[in-house]
């Protein structure tokens, strides 16, 4: 890999091995501790982020929590086209890299503090969806949990952007490495904040683990970059192959650390969302059985009349299972009293189970149920939303007998 044609080739030294040329021509580093130190000056000053790269962030979180509420693709695209450039995740390589642990402390407290703001605008746009009585969270379920193709587009976004850093006449590129980036790290992040104040299942806390794995990972790919591109820890610099090690093994337990926290309590990995089915209504099957033979008529004695008992009936409740299905929505809200204005217990997706309990009111115009979750806390859902796969509660008939008077 040449440097770019727009800076003047550095003079080659003839009294170097030929492999030792070859080898200089290829790296986008400097080969001379002095030319390497002017060079990592210039990135640590690039790579320090401005104010701009505060709003930027706000906004797009902002603009990930509205794509959840309405569920619209489009909005998750448009979230990762106004990402600020990540600066601080390349720093968090470079330092990681050279063994600085002034520069990462610095870049690790840029990126969280961007993080917070991507995701206090997720927050806020669960609380515009709380105004409302269903939402759709399938396309937001999608970026909260691990997948071999988002990994794939981290690794080459994360990648691109660390090594397009590097070049001074690549900034073209650079944005565009950089949405693919910022989609993989900034919308996992947002939506576990939407997920946290709707209490939607599967965005929270699946979508920050999300997040820290593939933060961690996309460090170790840029520091990756950097070591080809031949950038290494310099002694006379003040930094020791001994501290980068610490830094780069940091980045790797937090990343195996957060996928085996998943698999063993089973968050942030898609699962299959079931559907509801009707069960089938149970019909008698007739049984052939022999007639016996008429029997012949004979005079008997008219017994004496007895008394019939009284058969009274006393009602059985049987509980009455019912899914989530709403029409115009991939799931509803269980609140804790009827009518829209009611507190907010749980968001469910479609095909949820629930059981109906016996109470029943109206409020705002609309039928609400009392329901209860399989886990046990209760709330009030619309009518609408529900389907039920069992029978009406059925009345058991209990003899009484009734005295002679």
């Amino acid at each position: 890999m040449t440097l770019p044609t727009s800076e003047p080739l550095p003079p080659e030294d003839s009294t170097l091995p030929p492999a030792r040329r070859r080898r200089q021509r290829r790296l986008l580093a400097p080969d001379t501790t002095d030319e390497q130190t002017a060079m990592l000056e210039q990135l640590v000053t690039r790579l320090t982020p401005s104010f701009d790269f505060l709003v930027f962030s706000f906004i797009c979180g902002l603009l990930t929590g509205l794509a959840a509420l309405v569920n619209s693709p489009a909005l998750f695209m448009l979230a990762a086209l106004t990402a600020p450039l990540l600066l601080p995740v390349i720093g968090l390589s470079l330092a990681s890299i050279i063994g600085s642990r002034e520069f990462f402390l610095r870049s690790l407290v840029s990126t969280l503090i961007g993080a917070s703001l991507v995701f206090i605008g997720g927050a806020l746009g669960g609380l515009a969806a709380m105004q409302f009585n269903s939402v759709m969270v399938q396309h937001a379920y999608l970026h909260a949990h691990f997948s071999w193709y988002d990994f794939f587009l981290l690794a080459l976004g994360g990648g691109l952007t660390t090594f397009f850093t590097i070049r001074n006449n690549a900034s073209n590129r650079l944005y565009v490495a950089n949405i693919a980036l910022a989609y993989e790290l900034y919308l996992p992040l947002s939506v576990a904040g939407f997920g946290l104040v709707t209490g939607s299942k599967g965005l929270w806390p699946d979508g920050l683990l999300v997040y820290g794995v593939y933060l961690a990972a996309s460090v170790l790919i840029g520091v990756t970059v950097l070591a080809f591109t031949g950038l290494r820890p310099m002694i006379n610099l003040g930094y020791t192959l001994g501290t980068t090690a610490v830094l780069v093994g940091m980045c790797a337990v937090v990343a195996f650390s957060g996928v085996e926290t998943a698999r063993h309590f089973q968050v942030a990995l898609p699962t299959l969302v079931p559907s509801p089915t009707l069960a089938p209504t149970p019909t008698n099957t007739p049984t052939r059985t022999k007639v016996p033979p008429t029997p012949t008529i004979t005079r008997t004695p008219t017994p004496e009349p007895t008394y019939t008992p009284t058969v009274t009936f006393t009602p059985t409740t049987t509980p009455v299972k019912a899914w989530m299905s709403a029409e115009t929505g991939g799931g509803a809200f269980v609140r804790k009293t009827p009518g829209y204005s009611g507190a907010l217990v749980k968001s469910l997706l479609n095909g949820s189970p629930l059981f109906l309990l016996p109470e029943a009111t109206e409020a705002d115009g609309k039928i609400w149920l009392h329901v209860k979750s399989p886990d046990g806390y209760e709330g009030w859902v619309l009518q609408s939303v529900l389907i039920t796969a069992t029978g009406i509660p059925t009345d058991t008939p209990t003899i009484t007998p009734t005295p002679p008077g």
